[in-house]
């Protein structure tokens, strides 16, 4: 069994939602709301680098989704047709603060504990994962790696032959 690439799950994945998202639907948008390079994010699209976690995290705080949803194949990355945000921005401004006050009231009736996870009350705390979490990074963890990545710190020094100048003696 062959899996997919991690660089093409990504490539897959910010274009459904660039494709999906209008506030992301082009590159540059992406770009700005995400602090990365516009030559980066078409290096991601592209699938020709392996993206560092930092790229991915600015990506996915930029598209409004979680980093894992990012690097899970499609099937599991579908948004649910109620939370669509642009249906929700369709909204009055006074029907979104009706369904944000709705959201803040099942939030204090439900339990706080997930089924298969355990209490989270402070950040200096060690809790388990769930059972989907271990699994999703497994199946993540599994992936083959590579030379190629993508890095967005500004302390790294390294260059490839073609990036380097030659000086004549």
């Amino acid at each position: 069994m062959t899996k997919t690439p991690l660089r093409e799950v990504l490539a897959a994945n910010v274009r459904y939602y660039m494709r999906e998202l209008p506030h992301v639907d082009k590159q540059v948008k992406l770009s700005k709301r995400s602090g990365i390079a516009q030559s980066s994010v078409n290096r991601v699209l592209a699938a020709q680098v392996d993206a560092q976690l930092s790229i991915v995290e600015g990506l996915a705080k930029g598209i409004g989704v979680p980093p894992s949803q990012l690097l899970t194949e499609r099937g599991a990355v579908e948004l649910p047709p109620s939370l669509d945000p642009r249906r929700l921005a369709l909204l009055s401004a006074e029907d979104q603060q009706k369904l944000g006050a709705f959201a803040e009231f099942l939030l204090t009736q439900t339990p706080n504990v997930a089924p298969g996870t355990e209490e989270i009350s402070a950040f200096d705390s060690t809790h388990a994962a769930s059972k989907q979490d271990r699994e999703s990074a497994k199946r993540i963890a599994g992936r083959p790696l590579s030379n190629d990545s993508l890095s967005l710190d500004p302390h790294d020094k390294s260059t490839t032959r073609d990036q380097t100048l030659r000086r004549r003696k």
